[in-house]
């Protein structure tokens, strides 16, 4: 399972990495919370986590196999 994170307010994702690779969970940090970047992003991934980054129409359209997208 994969799941991006499309914005980090305290500068890294070290929290959410170590609560979910356990898991078997791969977690990706996305470089900015552009829409085209996160659109590039979206296909491979299974949830989204976002802080204030617009999870746009485009972003939803893009990311075929989630199946979760929530607020942090």
């Amino acid at each position: 399972l994969k799941v991006l994170i499309t914005d980090a307010p305290w500068g890294d994702i070290s929290i959410e990495t170590e609560i979910l690779q356990p898991h078997g969970i791969e977690v990706t940090l996305s470089p900015d919370g552009r829409e085209q970047t996160l659109i590039g992003l979206a296909p491979q991934v299974d949830a989204i986590a976002t802080c204030w980054a617009m999870v746009t129409a485009g972003v939803i359209d893009a990311a075929a196999n989630c199946r979760h997208i929530a607020r942090m």
